[in-house]
């Protein structure tokens, strides 16, 4: 290989190296900063990025004698290929799943769906006809304005129960449901533009599950009225005080629905679920990417549903939404005899979401007074 192409190579070489290293070591630092938060998200793709380099590596290693400096290339690559893929192997059919697959005769099913519509799709009409065709029991709409809302009414037609908080600018989020919703309210956890619904539902069987849906604020989201960016506090702050109610009522039927704008192995992510106990009908069988629907290298598991151990799972799957940027994630659910224990939070656990909390409250406010 020629004497420049090979130096190229292992500046190459070096340059992914230290970019795996910021991959795995700055997520690791306990801070809101959008910035730093962000480095959560492309696992799947830095993993990528670790596997070239290895490939170069030995590309390198053929055209020159191994080095100390090779080895230590190596060793950090591989190191680091080991941490991101333990985040990424839970969600294979290598590992044991959380949610115990339904049989097919077990009734009654519970069919959900999140269907983030985007606010500012321009495919409204492609998009209005493929769900005038969704047969789910329950759909949590996001980003549902009022010009979705009309266009949407046949569809809403089709359900009784509708609980709703109409606006615009992406902040819109309905629930719609088939089977009778016997209570309900709509908060403001943290952020005063961002809703949360809180429903008890009633199956046709008479059991009661209790639902939960939420969209909250994305890290790195312009905020309109200040010059900065979102941390991601008020994030973390919403999912953690839904976390902590979910703890308080532990043998509630509870299914969490949402666009969480996080990641599936994020910490706040695995923080969220030890508090409350549920578990992740994807681990175990695949991972579900729902954004970006138009951009596949830049695809991570933003939405999710989590739920109580006394649910099993018939089906999990995901659709295209014409003109939006998420697809839409339809779970198949079905409930078992299991009662769900009280969970056991570590003292640690307990002393950052109090702290997280705080700071998003914080957050919050200093932005809505501003």
């Amino acid at each position: 290989m020629d004497t420049l192409i090979l130096l190229l190579l292992l500046w190459l070489i070096r340059g992914l190296t230290l970019l795996l290293i910021a991959s795995v070591l700055l997520p690791l630092i306990p801070t809101g900063k959008w910035w730093i938060r962000l480095w959560d998200f492309p696992k799947v793709q830095f993993l990528g990025i670790g596997l070239i380099t290895l490939i170069l590596l030995g590309m390198s290693a053929q055209n020159q004698q191994w080095d100390n400096l090779l080895t230590v290339n190596a060793i950090a690559v591989l190191l680091c290929c080991l941490w991101l893929l333990r985040r990424i192997l839970p969600f294979t059919f290598i590992w044991p799943k959380e949610v115990q697959t339904a049989k097919t005769s077990e009734e009654p099913r519970i069919k959900t769906a999140i269907i983030n519509l985007m606010y500012d799709n321009q495919s409204h009409e492609q998009a209005v006809e493929k769900l005038q065709h969704v047969d789910d029991d329950l759909l949590l709409l996001i980003e549902i304005d009022q010009p979705w809302h009309d266009q949407l009414n046949e569809l809403k037609n089709q359900y009784k129960y509708h609980i709703q908080a109409i606006r615009s600018n992406g902040l819109g989020l309905a629930l719609w449901s088939k089977h009778q919703i016997i209570d309900h309210h709509i908060e403001h956890l943290v952020f005063k533009d961002r809703a949360s619904i809180f429903a008890d539902i009633k199956l046709t069987n008479g059991q009661v599950i209790r639902y939960a849906g939420l969209h909250p604020t994305p890290p790195g989201l312009q905020d309109k009225k200040q010059d900065s960016r979102f941390d991601s506090w008020i994030r973390d702050a919403e999912l953690i005080k839904i976390a902590n109610r979910i703890q308080e009522d532990p043998t509630a039927h509870w299914l969490v629905a949402g666009d969480f704008n996080d990641v599936a192995w994020s910490h706040t992510t695995r923080l969220f679920k030890r508090i409350s106990g549920l578990k992740d009908p994807r681990i175990g069988r695949r991972l579900l990417h729902s954004y970006h629907a138009q951009y596949w290298l830049m695809r991570y598991p933003l939405d999710h549903v989590f739920v109580s151990p006394s649910y099993k799972l018939h089906d999990l799957k995901r659709e295209l939404t014409p003109g939006s940027d998420h697809f839409a994630i339809h779970v198949t659910l079905t409930l078992n005899d299991k009662v769900a224990n009280e969970p056991t939070v570590s003292k640690m656990d307990k002393v950052e979401s109090k702290e997280r909390v705080k700071q998003g409250m914080k957050s919050a406010r200093q932005r809505e007074k501003q």
